[in-house]
């Protein structure tokens, strides 16, 4: 019985040893965030962008905007809902 459960043991260490980092070479093809897992990878996109179906490519939610100015405030928003944005551009001398 001792002896089954060392074996087990090694082969959990020999597994976790064998694991490759595929996010080591070239970020794993992924176009932005790669993350390693045991026996695989996923790739994942920062925030303001989403995953295209090849699940490496992160596209951009910005190309789908509107952008306009009014008095003093830049406006963004996004058609996808999910970000919207005023900057005030009015600057105060003192």
């Amino acid at each position: 019985m001792m002896m089954m459960m060392m074996m087990m043991m090694i082969d959990v260490l020999v597994d976790a040893a064998a694991d490759i980092n595929e996010c080591a070479m070239h970020n794993g093809n992924c176009s932005q965030l790669c993350s390693n897992n045991i026996g695989s990878f996923a790739c994942s996109c920062h925030t303001g962008f989403r995953m295209a179906p090849d699940k490496r490519t992160c596209v951009g939610e910005f190309l789908h905007c509107i952008l306009f100015i009014t008095q003093y405030l830049l406006h963004f928003y996004s058609y996808f809902g999910r970000i919207s944005q005023s900057i005030n551009l009015k600057v105060s001398y003192q």
